[in-house]
């Protein structure tokens, strides 16, 4: 028997930095730089996925896990800057050192604990599905998708590459493309590529809420 959305268990997500980046920053060099005034710099990963961390039109990064880590290394004495990477990218990246710390409302897997080390959980979220105005295949979580597939339906899932959706989609057998942004994955929706995109309620929301020819169901865990 294949596990339901309601049997899979969502994690709190990772909003403001690995532990590891916390842990390597909290020594007596940083205590120093914070009481003389210097400000070092801590590159984050971002993912571009409202409202969590993404550049606002001006470039600059923004969002709420933003807020948090500015507010956390900038009491550790340290100055914030931002790299925008595709979601499949972040820990990566992190490992690669193309960056310090990951700020993207990261939900914390035992895959990815394997991978990197992650700081105390701060949001916790539900998942809603993208999908055509009218919602054509009547779908409102993953179960519904899944029943859609195997009744034979053409029924086109997508999710982020490396997303916790991914993971959800995986461990029920359901069938699904991979994108590299939130972005990607509206886009596939509106241009009628895919049927359904599995994200987080609140980014879907302020992404797409408005948008023309799709609407976002309601929240499910």
């Amino acid at each position: 028997m294949r596990p339901s959305t309601s049997r899979i268990s969502k994690t709190a997500a990772l909003s403001a930095a690995a532990l590891l980046a916390l842990t390597a920053c909290g020594g007596d060099d940083n205590d120093e730089n914070a009481g003389n005034g210097e400000s070092e710099v801590i590159t984050v990963g971002i993912a571009g996925e409202v409202p969590y961390s993404y550049l606002n039109d001006e470039g600059e990064p923004e969002g709420a896990t933003v807020a948090l880590s500015e507010k956390i290394f900038g009491d550790m004495g340290y100055e914030v800057e931002a790299e925008l990477v595709d979601w499949d990218n972040l820990i990566p990246g992190l490992n690669a050192e193309r960056f310090d710390a990951i700020s993207a409302g990261m939900s914390i897997t035992p895959e990815r604990c394997e991978e990197a080390a992650f700081a105390e959980p701060e949001i916790m979220y539900t998942t809603a599905l993208l999908v055509e105005e009218g919602n054509p295949h009547d779908v409102q979580d993953l179960d519904d998708v899944l029943e859609a597939q195997e009744n034979g339906e053409d029924i086109t899932l997508a999710t982020l590459t490396a997303g916790i959706e991914a993971g959800y989609s995986t461990d029920m057998g359901l069938d699904y493309d991979g994108v590299g942004s939130a972005d990607e994955g509206i886009e596939m929706v509106q241009g009628g590529r895919a049927d359904v995109f599995a994200l987080t309620a609140i980014s879907l929301t302020e992404m797409a809420g408005d948008a023309d020819g799709v609407e976002v169901t309601e929240p499910f865990v």
